[in-house]
């Protein structure tokens, strides 16, 4: 494992030469600023002379003669902490002050210091020296390279200029900024319910060396998006297992997965189809009209299944003949030329809401009433890529298909004292709660 140092470069090399002494690496980066010196800092680090020399002056307030500050002499960098030409390397920036170049200039190195030391490595980027912006350039670079540590030289300090003397080599707590970032990224997933992004992001940030406090508040979360995770994708009983374990602060939606599984007393029978519904307004704001028009389909036929289990003890695939007989044999003769050999009824959407009106019920009968317009509907699920078709829905097709499907589930449920409602899963306010 290689020891790297990146270093921004200052007109002080007093820094840049301890910090190479005590951390006493196997590789030095050197971020300068072009050009001769006093402008440009190349020439100290492998300059000819006395680079390094300390050459301010001051003028005598008595008899007005300029005099030297410090030594004059002061060999570069390199010679002063003896490092050989195959040990470091320089990356120089025109204008020290643009922020665009220094980032982008650092971001080669990046490049080439990955190319140059793979495998694990020991990497410190300290900012002590430079120009500001040379040192926000670093330091922002250090923080999105997790394995990038963060230093700073820091010492006793007697005026709020620099610290002049006796500086320690520090390495900095970068936790905060990245911790801070990716929370950021994971609100920004989470607004568009895409919980694998969020979960993503928060298991690499967990293995980040975090303080206790932070990590379980972190980790707290990552289990939650992990449960509605499981929720979006219809796993149910797997999400109430994790969803669970917090109790009152997600009983709301403890309640309503019971409910979509059946566990309440006295439950709602189509908690599914409202999961149903909210689930395709889920997938229609991630842009996804297909998917969200596919369980449209699904939550109107489910609806259609839920009654006839209900109110016939039917079931649309798997009921006989036999059964519906039982209920109404003159509906049954007319249903004798659509079954199969096994006498199964085998139903779909269509014909699920045409044997509710058959038999009487309300809803088929509103179903009816709305059939022409429902069944112009399904024929734009029926050609979309997902069904039997090959064309992509856009968002007026979504738009269309859920004003007609849902209204018609809306009103049956009205009319059989049922409620649709359901609260959505969480977005954004899941990073709150920690």
């Amino acid at each position: 494992m290689a020891k790297i140092l990146v270093l921004t470069v200052g007109g002080s090399p007093a820094p840049i030469i301890r910090s190479i002494k005590e951390y006493a690496p196997d590789f030095v980066y050197f971020v300068c600023s072009k050009g001769p010196l006093p402008k440009g800092t190349e020439e100290l680090v492998n300059g000819k002379g006395d680079p390094c020399g300390d050459k301010r002056q001051a003028k005598c307030p008595q008899c007005g003669h300029n005099f030297f500050l410090g030594d004059l002499k002061g060999k570069s960098i390199v010679i002063q902490t003896r490092l050989q030409e195959h040990q470091y390397k320089i990356y120089s920036v025109s204008d020290p002050d643009d922020l665009t170049e220094c980032y982008t200039k650092i971001q080669d190195l990046s490049r080439d210091l990955h190319k140059r030391f793979q495998g694990s490595n020991e990497i410190i980027a300290n900012y002590t020296g430079g120009t500001k912006t040379m040192s926000v350039a670093l330091a922002y670079c250090a923080c999105l390279n997790r394995d990038w540590k963060l230093a700073l030289n820091v010492g006793p300090r007697t005026d709020i200029i620099k610290v002049k003397d006796h500086d320690v080599f520090v390495v900095l707590d970068k936790s905060i900024a990245i911790v801070d970032y990716e929370t950021r990224r994971v609100r920004s997933a989470l607004a568009d319910y895409d919980y694998p992004q969020a979960e993503s992001i928060l298991r690499n940030l967990l293995r980040e060396p975090l303080d206790k406090n932070k990590r379980a508040r972190l980790l707290t979360l990552c289990q939650k998006i992990q449960g509605f995770n499981l929720w979006d994708q219809f796993k149910h009983q797997e999400a109430l297992g994790l969803i669970g374990l917090f109790g009152s602060d997600l009983g709301d939606y403890i309640l309503q997965l019971k409910d979509i599984l059946g566990q309440l007393k006295k439950g709602n029978p189509y908690a599914q189809v409202a999961d149903l519904i909210n689930n395709s307004l889920r997938r229609a704001h991630q842009g996804r009209y297909d998917d969200a028009v596919a369980r449209l389909y699904r939550s109107t036929e489910l609806f259609g299944q839920i009654t006839l289990r209900r109110d016939f003890n039917l079931n649309s695939s798997e009921s006989t003949l036999s059964d519906l007989s039982r209920i109404n044999t003159d509906v049954s003769n007319k249903y004798r030329r659509i079954v199969g050999d096994n006498e199964k009824l085998l139903l779909g959407l269509d014909k699920t809401y045409t044997l509710l009106s058959d038999l009487g019920h309300v809803i088929g009968n509103i179903y009816q009433q709305r059939r022409p317009m429902i069944l112009n509907a399904l024929s734009r699920r029926n050609h979309s890529i997902l069904a039997h078709g090959t064309v992509p829905l856009d968002e007026n097709d979504f738009r269309e298909v859920y004003k007609i499907l849902v209204g018609l589930l809306e009103s049956c449920a009205k009319r059989m004292g049922v409620d649709l409602e359901q609260k959505q899963l969480p977005r954004e306010e899941l990073v709150s709660s920690i």
